[in-house]
């Protein structure tokens, strides 16, 4: 009796094991996407996450949408200010400094185009990874400064590769 179900057993497994095999082969693993040839050799780069310029001026924006609409020289109405949203300078901070090893940069009004009231002190806050499981590099600069992202590796932090600046 208990040959039968080991004999049992072992065609059932034996089975089982053939077809995946037979289904693996049939449906091999898609091919790799391309490699992007412009990106640093190595997995070392700037990825960006997120890049947000002037959201600090949201609560000035807000009393300034409680006053009453102004009229311009012809008589028409002036829009209400609009909030400031995230990831507003994403864009434009990742076609500058993604795939790169190290970018650096001007925080201003020109580059991000953000149209942020101009009596407000712009800050940009942006994350970004400078590996696939970096973790995520939070900062913050004001306007005027100079954004400056670095993902080389450090000769002293070569030596130690359990570092973790980025």
């Amino acid at each position: 009796m208990r040959i039968k179900n080991l004999k049992f057993h072992l065609i059932a497994i034996g089975t089982i094991s053939f077809i995946v095999v037979v289904l693996f082969a049939i449906m091999k693993p898609v091919n790799q996407p391309a490699i992007d040839p412009n990106l640093p050799t190595g997995d070392r780069y700037i990825r960006m996450d997120s890049a947000t310029f002037g959201q600090n001026c949201n609560p000035i924006i807000a009393q300034e949408r409680k006053k009453p609409l102004q009229r311009n020289e012809d008589g028409t109405l002036q829009p209400a200010p609009k909030l400031v949203q995230r990831n507003n300078a994403l864009l434009a901070l990742s076609s500058l400094c993604d795939g790169k090893l190290q970018c650096s940069t001007p925080v201003s009004e020109d580059l991000f185009q953000s149209g942020v009231n101009a009596r407000c002190y712009r800050k940009l806050q942006y994350s970004y990874r400078c590996f696939s499981i970096d973790r995520l590099w939070v900062k913050e600069l004001n306007e005027g400064d100079t954004l400056t992202i670095d993902c080389r590796v450090p000769e002293e932090d070569a030596a130690n590769p359990s570092s973790v600046t980025p």
